[in-house]
C-alpha cells in the first residue's frame, strides 16, 4: 500500500484528525501526534510497534493491521519489562 493510500484510509476512519498531525517515519510507520505532542503509531508495515502512551490513542480507529488487542498486549509486555522505581532494602 502506498503512503497516500495509508494516509487516506486513516483519515477516512478518523475525520477529526488533520493531515498535518500525521508523519511517516523512516521505518515505514505512520504516527499521529496528539495535542500532548505524543506520537502514536497508527500504521506499521510489520505490525510491531511501541510508544510512550498518554491514552489518546484510544480515541482513534487504527488501520486493520494494528488491532487494539495487539496494542494492549504490546503495552502489557512493555510494562512488564520496565524496571520498577522502588528501592529494595
Amino acid at each position: 500500500m502506498k503512503r497516500e493510500q495509508i494516509i487516506g484510509e486513516f483519515l477516512d476512519k478518523n475525520p477529526e484528525i488533520a493531515v498535518d498531525e500525521l508523519d511517516f517515519r523512516s521505518d515505514g510507520c505512520l504516527e499521529w501526534f496528539c495535542e500532548h505532542g505524543q506520537g502514536h503509531i497508527v500504521f506499521s508495515p510489520d505490525n510491531l510497534f511501541s510508544h510512550n502512551c498518554c491514552g489518546c490513542c484510544r480515541r482513534v480507529i487504527l488501520l486493520d493491521n494494528l488491532s487494539r488487542r495487539n496494542h494492549t498486549k504490546q503495552l502489557k509486555k512493555k510494562i512488564a519489562l520496565e524496571p520498577t522505581n522502588s528501592k529494595h532494602l
